[in-house]
C-alpha cells in the first residue's frame, strides 16, 4: 500500500510520463516502476502441498511432438516397431496411442496461448485505466479539448488529475472535477466561447444532482424575436458505479413560449413577435371576446435602449398602451371608447396591474377614471405605424 505523500509522487511521475510532452529521466523511470509494483495488491499465497518425487511424477503429455507421423510409417518393413536406439532416453509407451496424445498436447498447447492472451488483454485494460481515468470519450479527446482541459487544471481551482471530460453534444462539452481534496464535486459546462461552472459537496451528489446552464449568444442580438437565444443545460450525476455521468439538454424559449398557445391565439401570438414584441407574452384577461395582451419590446428596436411593458388590446383595433418598465409593478392603463347602440359615446377603463410576485391581472371599468386628463392609447395606423389619440377627461368641453 501507498501512503498520501506516495500516491501524489505517482500521480505526478504518471502526468510527466503519460502527459502531452511529458518525459521521465531514468531515475524517475525507475522511481515510478517502484511505486507501481508497490501500490499492486499482494497475490494470496497458495497452500504448501507436497510435491511428488520424481520416480511419481507421470510423463508429460505434451512431450509428444505435435507433428506425428501416420501409424503405419512407424513400422519397418517387417511389420514390426522400430527399436529404439542403445543409450537413447526417449521411451515411447507401447500402450499410448500417439492421436490422443497429439490432442491433448494440442489442447495443453491452446490453453497455454488463451491463458497468454488474456493476460495481455488484462494489461491492455489497465493501463488504459491509469491513462484515462476509466473514460472511453477521454481517449478520443481532440487537440482544443486537450488543450481546454489543460487550461481548467492550470486554473488551480480543481484538484490535480480530477479534470475529466464526461460528454459532449454538438458544441456543448461537459467536464467533471473535484476540488478541496475531493470534498468538493464540479461540473463545467463549455458551450463555445461560453462556459459556466458548479460545485456542491460530493456527499450530497447521491441525493441532488448537479445542473448549469449556459445562455447561448444570438448572431443578431437586436433582433426581438431571437431576445433570449437558446440555453444549453447539463446535468451531471453518478451511475450505480459511482462513475459520474451527465446528459445535456436544448431549450428554445422563443418555442417553449408560444407552444402555450393554440390555433388563433397562437397565430396572433407569433404577429406580435414579428412586431417585435419579446416571445414571453401571456394572455391577462379578455375585453369583448377578444385577448388582451401583455408584452415587453425593446423601447427604440435594441435593447440596449431599454424596454417598454404593453398592454395590447385585440378588440380595440389591436390598440397599444405601452410604458417603460423602470417599476416592475407600476400599472398600465388603456381607454377604450366607443360608439354606443343609441349613439352615445361608451368609455371604458381597462387597468393591467402586477401583484408583488409579478403576476399580471386585469381589470375593466365602464367611464373615465377621474385622473383621465392627458391620458393616451396607442392606435395602429394604416401600416401599422403608432398614432397617438390624447382621450379627454370626463367634463372636459
Amino acid at each position: 500500500m501507498l501512503h498520501a505523500d506516495e500516491v501524489e509522487e505517482l500521480r505526478a511521475l504518471r502526468a510527466r510520463a503519460y502527459g502531452r510532452g511529458g518525459g521521465l529521466t531514468a531515475a524517475d523511470a525507475d522511481r515510478l516502476r517502484q511505486l507501481e509494483e508497490t501500490r499492486r495488491p499482494v497475490p494470496l499465497s497458495e497452500p504448501d502441498v507436497d510435491q511428488p518425487s520424481d520416480a511419481d511424477r507421470e510423463p508429460l503429455i505434451d512431450a509428444v511432438p505435435l507433428q506425428a507421423a501416420p501409424l503405419d510409417d512407424t513400422r519397418d518393413s517387417a511389420g514390426q516397431r522400430p527399436t529404439p536406439a542403445s543409450g537413447s532416453d526417449e521411451v515411447h509407451g507401447e500402450d499410448v496411442p500417439a492421436r490422443p496424445a497429439l490432442a491433448a498436447a494440442v489442447r495443453s498447447h491452446v490453453k497455454v496461448v488463451v491463458a497468454a492472451s488474456a493476460a495481455l488483454i488484462l494489461t491492455g485494460v489497465a493501463a488504459g485505466w491509469a491513462l484515462f481515468g476509466g473514460g472511453g470519450v477521454e481517449s478520443a479527446l481532440t487537440a482544443g479539448q486537450q488543450e481546454r482541459r489543460l487550461e481548467l487544471q492550470a486554473e488551480g481551482k480543481y484538484d490535480d488529475g480530477s479534470v475529466r471530460l464526461v460528454t459532449e453534444d454538438e458544441d456543448a462539452v461537459v467536464w467533471y472535477a473535484t476540488r478541496d481534496g475531493s470534498d468538493e464535486t464540479c461540473v463545467i459546462l463549455d458551450v463555445g466561447e461560453a462556459s459556466q461552472e458548479q460545485c456542491r459537496p460530493t456527499d450530497g451528489l447521491d441525493d441532488m444532482a448537479l445542473s448549469v446552464s449556459v445562455s447561448v449568444p444570438v448572431d443578431d442580438p437586436d433582433d426581438p424575436a431571437d431576445a433570449y437565444g437558446a440555453s444549453v443545460s447539463a446535468v451531471l450525476a453518478r451511475a450505480t458505479t459511482g462513475e459520474p455521468l451527465a446528459w445535456v439538454q436544448r431549450w428554445e424559449p422563443q418555442d417553449s413560449m408560444l407552444g402555450q398557445f393554440d390555433g388563433p391565439d397562437r397565430e396572433r401570438a407569433e404577429e406580435l413577435v414579428d412586431q417585435g414584441y419579446l416571445p414571453s407574452l401571456s394572455i391577462v384577461g379578455y375585453f369583448h371576446d377578444q385577448p388582451v395582451w401583455v408584452a415587453e419590446k425593446p423601447a427604440d428596436g435594441t435593447q440596449s435602449g431599454g424596454m417598454l411593458r404593453c398592454m395590447i388590446v385585440d378588440a380595440t383595433d389591436e390598440a397599444a398602451a405601452c410604458q417603460a418598465s423602470q417599476d416592475s409593478t407600476a400599472e398600465i392603463r388603456a381607454l377604450s371608447v366607443e360608439a354606443g347602440a343609441d349613439g352615445t359615446t361608451v368609455t371604458w377603463s381597462l387597468h393591467v396591474r402586477f401583484t408583488n410576485w409579478m403576476n399580471p391581472y386585469l381589470t375593466i371599468e365602464q367611464g373615465l377614471p377621474q385622473d383621465a386628463e392627458g391620458a393616451s392609447i396607442e392606435l395602429g395606423g394604416e401600416y401599422g405605424d403608432p398614432i397617438l389619440v390624447e382621450i379627454p377627461s370626463e367634463g372636459a368641453g
